[in-house]
């Protein structure tokens, strides 16, 4: 086979490249110029092929028409160059050129066209480039900026647009390979596509399966090429998705990130500066190495894929190196990005495959929950991140971290990041007013520990100083008292530091009135400004956190607007000025989720595991110096399945630290059962009895056997005997009503089966978790009568929610129930006590028979 050989059409570019000895006062400028564009595609590609000479590119100081002036900085490494910002000349668009790359090794050819920049284009270089590409027999790669078809993108309509050399290309006899657009992410949100940026991979995804799905002319375009095209869509240098179009297939696609810590613009982001041909080593990596496929074997994209992504974050991270000597004649050249070291922060085992573009469009869909699509398997990762910590446990699970705050749930990596969004355009900008954030949650859930670590992280990347404040307002008795805040917070502003402020419980009562100190926050919130003895005071930059504690969503927080009692306390007028909210999950599991909050078990894992570092409980590593390098954690799976499956904490995070605080763990050695608090103890941080059925494995079965108790308890209240109906010829009598039968509504008869089924264990186990399948088989007098007593309660409590309170109390029910005419009460009690026996049998022998068949003889 003869030798692979490279054609690349693009622009014809030369760039100014400047950069200053000092920042302020008079000094020195180095000036130079480089070429780019084509140019710099054929250096990154023959670079790859083991030519290093760039010496073609430098242009010193003999450039005479610019297309771009490019002003670099240095920051940590004097040795590495970084791009302030680029100055393009739009007068003068540089013009497009053909080079022939020299042959290599044995592959395939390889055609790459780049479009991505404005060009000056005439009809006769638009014909070139039409008769090129209609007749390329090559792999075909083109960068574009812009729809396919001149007449679908704004400009003038031209019979030799790409889009028509493209079908024309496909015509030809042997049939060609299909054609590769690569678009970056930002090109293609300027076309329409409602794409989020810097959020989650997830909301990536599910933005780029609506843009398939959706009318418009980038997809309208690729149908038209009558041929399978492959699309491929760049998120900066952090991630790609690749799309192979066909309207004969059901559409998918796959989702590549570098770094699981990382959302689009963080790999950048993290290196302090930018780099320009970031695209352009993209596209020199993926092509290259696609080309690298002999026809014998499938062309890999996903090695190409990984291939482009890795050569500009190799690009991104070493930044332009100095060359010559001296300023004034001081030049500047690329790296070399065909290194093949350790690159940091950067991993190409990151991928998911989307089969079915409607499970993520329709909203909800996430990478971790794609990945551990069953229970068990998340369980089983909890698990792994309590015992070896999530730096290896997620290490390959997309991830929000700030600072200590690591979250892996898809809506909360959301939050917080469009939160640090918020705080970062705030933070480099001048503003004289604060920023106000409404953060809400249950208690304990972590409110005020999340956002600060969200603002800390910001702060430190941006090199500003933060100043945290707290104030609690329910401990406010008067005005003076916020007046005091306010002076404070000024005072901070005038020490150049940017105020952090915490405002707890911003929602509590003030004079008597509820939502008080809402009022009080307008005028500050608005315009920066605080009212003190009549005069207007300015507070300058801050960023107002107001904590919530009536309220565990902004959902519900405003779900009340619109009564008068909160149009009187002005929160309709609060609630507008809020720049941005936050809910806080906490490591309790959510009824309030649609999707049975899959992923509570792996939020409560990443805070145990922070709370067992925390106290100390984790054993260092024999010999490491590493800050955090500890050994396994050693706990038995029935104590941590406990912990992590227990459905709620009583006061959240804190009693979860409590239960940690109280047990008997000893670093190094296994926490077993025998090391947690006593029953009673459990009992003021969590459900003990829900606790114990985990512990011991009994929660399967006892659910199943609840079900049983709700339909026992359904079926006997619902017969004829056991209701009371109230007429002209059923007079009212108190005994007859209250003792023998009941007057319940379809609502309370369901209720009251689900609440006597749920605490079942309760009413017989003295707050001990009970086996059913065991100690449901047989009753005695007293547990039936300890039955009918937990049935009454439950009554009485339904009963009592829904305004109709049982009028008779127990000890009267009690007495008068005599074995001949027993209670309503025991009636449902017995019709309990007699059939659960039955269920408990089978529940028994189904666990045996699954035992048996899992260990066969």
């Amino acid at each position: 086979m003869s030798e692979g050989r490279f054609t690349l059409v693009g622009n014809d570019s030369n760039h100014v490249v400047s950069f200053t000895e000092i920042e302020t006062g008079s000094g020195n400028v180095g000036v130079s110029g480089l070429k780019g564009g084509v140019y710099l595609l054929d250096f990154f590609i023959k670079t790859l092929k083991g030519d290093r000479s760039q010496d073609f590119l430098k242009l010193g100081l003999g450039i005479r028409e610019p297309n771009s002036a490019i002003e670099l900085f240095t920051a940590d490494n004097e040795n590495s160059f970084r791009v302030r910002r680029q100055l393009h000349v739009p007068q003068k668009p540089p013009k497009r050129m053909q080079i022939e790359n020299q042959p290599y090794n044995r592959g395939m050819n390889a055609t790459v066209v780049a479009l991505e920049h404005p060009a000056a284009e005439d009809v006769d270089s638009m014909g070139k480039l039409y008769d090129y590409v209609s007749t390329s027999k090559d792999i075909l790669i083109c960068k574009i900026a812009h729809n396919l078809s001149k007449e679908n993108s704004g400009e003038a309509s031209s019979d030799k647009s790409l889009l028509r050399a493209l079908v024309a290309r496909k015509d030809q006899a042997p049939r060609p390979t299909a054609p590769i657009i690569i678009i970056d992410a930002k090109d293609l949100r300027n076309l329409g596509a409602e794409i989020s940026e810097h959020l989650s991979w997830s909301k990536t995804a599910e933005g780029f399966a609506r843009f398939l799905s959706s009318e418009n002319t980038f997809i309208n375009d690729l149908n038209s090429l009558g041929q399978p095209s492959h699309l491929i869509v760049r998120f900066d240098c952090d991630g790609t998705i690749h799309y192979l179009h066909n309207a004969d297939e059901e559409p998918s696609f796959d989702l590549y990130y570098v770094n699981p810590k990382f959302a689009e613009g963080d790999y950048i982001q993290h290196l302090s500066g930018a780099m320009t041909g970031l695209d352009i080593a993209f596209m020199a990596g993926f092509a290259f190495e696609l080309a690298r496929e002999t026809p014998e074997h499938n062309r890999n994209f996903r090695r190409a894929l990984e291939c482009g992504m890795e050569k500009a974050c190799r690009l991104a991270s070493a930044g332009f190196k100095k060359s010559g000597n001296g300023l004034g004649s001081l030049e500047f050249e690329y790296p070399d990005i065909s290194a093949t070291g350790a690159l940091a922060n950067f991993g190409p085992k990151n991928f998911v495959h989307i089969e079915k573009l409607s499970d993520v469009k329709a909203g909800g869909w996430s990478i971790l929950n794609s990945i551990y699509s069953e229970e068990t398997a998340r369980l089983d990762l909890a698990m792994k991140i309590v015992r070896e910590g999530p730096e290896i446990a997620l290490a390959n699970v997309p991830t929000a971290q700030f600072n200590r705050l690591i979250t892996v749930d898809r809506e909360e990596k959301e939050r917080f990041r469009a939160i640090a969004n918020l705080v970062q355009d705030y933070m480099r900008s001048s503003q004289k007013k604060p920023l106000s954030i409404g953060v809400f949650g249950h208690p304990g859930s972590g409110k005020s520990f999340g956002v600060g670590e969200v603002i800390d992280a910001v702060a430190k990347h941006l090199g500003k100083e933060a100043e945290k404040l707290t104030f609690n307002l329910s401990q406010f008795l008067e005005y003076s008292d916020l007046l005091a805040a306010f002076q404070n917070i000024r005072d901070q502003t005038f020490s150049n530091k940017i105020p952090v402020v915490m405002f707890d419980e911003f929602d509590c009562s003030f004079g008597g009135k509820p939502l008080g100190w809402l009022q009080y926050f307008l005028a500050p919130m608005q315009d920066g400004q605080f009212l003190e003895r009549g005069h207007l005071r300015p507070l300058g930059s801050a960023i107002f956190i107001f904590v919530g504690g009536t309220s565990s969503t902004f959902e519900a927080f405003c779900a009340t607007l619109n009564d008068r009692e909160a149009v009187a306390a002005k929160k309709p007028d609060f609630a507008s000025r809020l720049r941005g909210s936050v809910d806080i999950w906490g490591p309790n599991k959510l009824t309030s989720r649609d999707d049975g909050d899959k992923t509570y078990s792996i939020r409560r894992a990443i805070v145990l595991r922070s709370l067992l570092e925390k106290n100390k409980l984790l054993k260092k590593k024999a010999g490491s110096q590493k800050k955090n390098d500890y050994e396994e954690f050693k706990v038995t799976d029935s104590v941590l399945n406990a912990l992590l499956c227990v459905s709620a904490f009583r006061h959240g995070t804190r009693s979860l630290e409590g239960i940690i605080q109280a047990s008997q763990v000893t670093p190094g050695q296994e926490f077993a059962a025998a090391g947690l608090p006593s029953d009673d103890r459990l009992g003021l941080q969590l459900d003990p009895v829900e606790f114990g059925e985990w512990l011991n494995g009994w929660t399967e079965s006892n659910e199943k056997i609840r079900t049983d108790i709700a339909e026992m308890v359904l079926a006997k209240i619902q017969e004829p005997s056991m209701r009371w109906v109230e007429d002209a010829q059923n007079p009212l009598d108190l005994e007859e009503k209250d003792v023998k039968r009941l007057s319940l509504t379809r609502v309370e008869e369901i209720e009251l089966s689900k609440a006597v089924a749920k605490d079942f264990s309760l009413f017989l186990g003295a707050g001990k978790a009970l086996d059913l399948k065991r100690d449901g088989l047989g009753f005695t007098d007293k547990e039936r009568a300890a039955l009918a007593r937990g049935i009454y309660d439950r009554v009485a409590k339904i009963r009592s929610e829904h305004g109709s309170p049982v009028e008779l109390p127990w000890w009267f029910i009690d007495q008068v129930s005599e074995p001949e005419r027993e209670s309503w009460y025991h009636q449902v009690a017995m019709k309990v006590s007699e059939e659960l026996p039955r269920a408990a049998t089978a529940e028994r022998d189904r666990v045996a028979a699954e035992a048996a068949a899992a260990n066969p003889a």
